[in-house]
C-alpha cells in the first residue's frame, strides 16, 4: 500500500492540530501527526521561534516529512509553511499520494483563539493571514470559523475518500 499524506495548511490558531487529532480517530489506517509546532518547540525558551532566528528549519521540516514517508508512514501534516516552502515540500513528497487541505478561518476568530490559547505570540495568526494561502492550489478547502474539529475532519475524510 502506498503512503498517504494529508497536509493541513493554514495560519496559526486555525484549528489544524485539533483537526489532525480528529482525523487520526476517523481514518481507517494509522497516520502520524506531523506537527510544525514540534520543531518550534525545540527552540530554547530564551529565543524567539521564528524563521529569522532559524532560517533553515523549514528544510529540516521538509526532509523529516520526506524521510517518514519514504519509510512507509502515512502522515497528517499540520503546517504553517509559507507558499515558497510548500513548493519544496511537494517536490520532496513526489511519488506519494498527497491530499492538501487549505484550512481557513476568519481573522477575528483567529485573534480570539490566539488570545484564548495563551501559548502563541499575539499577532502571529494575523501576520500569516494575508499570505499563507497565496499561490497554493488545494485539493480541498474549509473554513473552521464556525465548525468544530470533528465536523471538519468528517468533511475532509469524505473528500479524501472520493479521490
Amino acid at each position: 500500500m502506498s503512503v498517504k499524506i494529508i497536509i493541513l495548511k493554514g495560519t496559526s490558531s486555525s484549528g489544524k492540530t485539533s483537526i489532525a487529532k480528529a482525523l487520526q480517530k476517523q481514518l481507517d489506517e494509522a497516520y502520524l501527526h506531523f506537527q510544525m509546532d514540534a520543531f518550534w518547540d525545540m527552540v530554547p525558551e530564551d529565543m524567539e521561534a521564528n524563521s529569522q532566528n532559524f532560517p533553515k528549519l523549514r528544510y529540516a521540516v521538509i526532509d523529516s516529512a520526506k524521510s517518514l514517508a519514504e519509510n512507509g508512514h502515512n502522515l497528517i501534516m499540520d503546517i504553517t509553511l509559507m507558499p515558497d516552502s510548500v513548493i519544496g515540500l511537494m517536490n520532496a513528497l513526489k511519488g506519494h499520494y498527497v491530499f492538501s487541505v487549505g484550512v481557513h478561518c476568519d481573522l477575528e476568530i483567529l485573534k480570539k483563539r490566539e488570545r484564548q490559547r495563551g501559548d502563541r505570540k499575539i499577532g502571529l495568526a494575523e501576520s500569516q493571514y494575508e499570505t499563507i494561502h497565496d499561490g497554493v492550489n488545494y485539493d480541498f478547502e474549509i473554513n473552521t470559523s464556525k465548525l468544530d474539529a470533528k465536523t471538519v475532519a468528517t468533511s475532509i475524510v469524505t473528500a479524501f475518500r472520493r479521490t
